[in-house]
């Protein structure tokens, strides 16, 4: 038959080198070779050699001999390298050109197609089969098939193709989002409503892991992996897992394996200076863990007045409410002011002054004036920091009682005045007499009260009194008591500085 291989000699010449077992060369007639003789004696069933079809099983063995040093003196030397670098050698032409492949019937070398796969057949003599394995698009699918070659045509024995199924590669990235705390996780269907009732949602993205390298079908527990996710340290890696599949070259989340957990740990926030815009305040807040809340009332710059809140969330304080009247500086100014007095230049001033302490909000001050002659006082008052001016008066001074005084005349007569009790303004003028009935001088004087002092005026008088001379006789002087004088028909007495008088008996 044309599909009996001719190689019981070839197989008794190899069996003498031990290199095909002395069974397969002494119990097989020659008539018993087939094709499928020496198939699985290289290479496994359905290995298709980088050679495959360029030489027959015969011409293969004289070629791999060649590697070989070739004596049979020395064959009992062959060791097991030896024998696997000759086997090596023919698998490389697995399966063998079949002889005859040139007679009628035979089949030349041709693309085959069985579902979606494809290869190359070679050339076959008539009734040789041949196995192929799929050599198009091989990343997408794999299969085997049989052909044999009958009245110069290929014919399908059997075999398959299906689309291939890939394993995963070492390396591959998968994610699973935040879900816990709930304000942090990437579904706005769980809104969370913190202390202060603020509806708070704000994703924090999501766990990652590089996955190993597996077979499709494999379920693998992961946990994140630090070295490819940003900011690891914000995540909990121990209570972090997630359930993924190998299927056909990616990694399928699978739900139903476990409780997926990716836990975002949310920051602390640091201390911080807050300054408030309105009134300037500032408030020293302390660290805090997530979640807590600071209150102070102790603002800056001393004396202040005011309050703060605030809330920690993710590393940032929030400031929830806020007061403040800023306290002003203890340091003044100095001043100067007008009389507003019709006709009087002269001003009121104070100094420059600086206080042991700040002024509280709406602390008032009074500064009096310091300058001679005028009174009067600035008032101030503390402002959300800054010291206003709320009133100031000013005006001359003015004078008090009059003090007793003498004065001399142009004659050389000296009058005087008592003590004249009173309150008088600047600008006032007061009129004084000297003299009465039993005085020997009379005169007048007066004065000005000038920015609180008595100025005495131009113009004042004394004099000497001139009197009449007095005629009386004894009969007159009787009409008196002895202790009373007569004085034109009055009896005049003086008792304790008063004088009293009353008519005489004579009239």
């Amino acid at each position: 038959m044309g599909n009996i291989m001719n190689i019981k000699s070839m197989v008794i010449g190899l069996s003498s080198l031990f290199l095909i077992p002395q069974s397969f060369a002494t119990s097989t007639s020659i008539d018993d070779f087939t094709s499928s003789d020496v198939v699985g004696q290289f290479a496994p069933e359905g290995v298709i050699g980088a050679l495959a079809g360029t030489l027959t099983v015969y011409e293969a063995h004289r070629k791999c001999l060649e590697v070989l040093p070739f004596s049979e003196s020395d064959a009992d030397k062959y060791d097991g390298d030896s024998r696997k670098s000759y086997k090596d050698c023919m698998a490389q032409y697995v399966p063998f050109k079949v002889q005859g492949e040139s007679g009628a019937g035979a089949c030349s070398q041709q693309p085959v197609q069985w579902g979606q796969c494809q290869a190359q057949v070679p050339t076959l003599g008539d009734g040789g089969s041949y196995s192929v394995r799929n050599t198009f698009d091989t990343e997408n699918f794999e299969g085997y098939a049989s052909f044999q070659c009958s009245g110069g045509k290929l014919e399908y024995l059997n075999g398959g193709c299906s689309r291939a199924v890939n394993k995963c590669e070492d390396g591959k990235l998968v994610k699973w989002g935040v879900t816990t705390p709930l304000w942090a996780d990437d579904t706005t269907s769980t809104p969370f409503v913190d202390k202060f009732g603020v509806t708070r949602h704000s994703p924090k993205g999501s766990c990652y892991a590089s996955m190993p390298e597996a077979l499709s079908g494999t379920l693998d527990t992961t946990s994140p992996s630090p070295s490819v996710m940003e900011n690891p340290e914000r995540f909990n890696m121990s209570t972090s897992v997630s359930y993924q599949r190998c299927f056909d070259g990616d990694w399928l989340p699978e739900t139903a394996a476990g409780t997926f957990k990716c836990e975002y740990i949310p920051k602390s926030c640091p201390p911080q200076i807050y300054t408030d815009a309105a009134s300037g305040c500032t408030f020293n807040i302390g660290s805090g863990s997530h979640d807590d809340v600071f209150n102070s009332d102790t603002p800056s710059p001393s004396m202040s007045v005011g309050a703060i809140s605030a809330h920690c969330w993710d590393g940032n304080w929030e400031v929830k409410s806020v007061s403040c009247s800023k306290s002003c500086s203890s340091s003044i100014a100095s001043n100067t002011w007008n009389s507003g007095v019709s006709g009087v230049s002269r001003t009121c001033t104070h100094s420059a002054k600086t206080y042991p302490r700040r002024l509280a909000p709406e602390a008032h001050l009074l500064i009096d004036n310091e300058r001679s002659g005028m009174q009067g006082a600035t008032s101030y008052i503390c402002n959300n920091g800054t010291l206003n001016k709320k009133d100031e008066v000013c005006a001359p001074k003015g004078c008090g009682s009059l003090p007793a005084a003498s004065w001399t005349g142009a004659g050389g007569a000296t009058c005087s005045h008592s003590r004249a009790s009173g309150e008088y303004q600047h600008g006032d003028i007061i009129y004084q007499t000297a003299g009465d009935m039993f005085s020997d001088v009379e005169g007048d004087i007066s004065y000005t009260c000038s920015f609180g002092e008595y100025i005495v005026n131009p113009g004042a008088t004394c004099v000497d009194k001139v009197k009449p001379p007095v005629e009386c006789d004894a009969s007159s002087l009787e009409r008196c008591p002895s202790d009373a004088a007569y004085n034109d028909g009055f009896c005049c007495s003086e008792s304790a500085g008063v004088i009293s008088c009353f008519p005489s008996s004579g009239h």
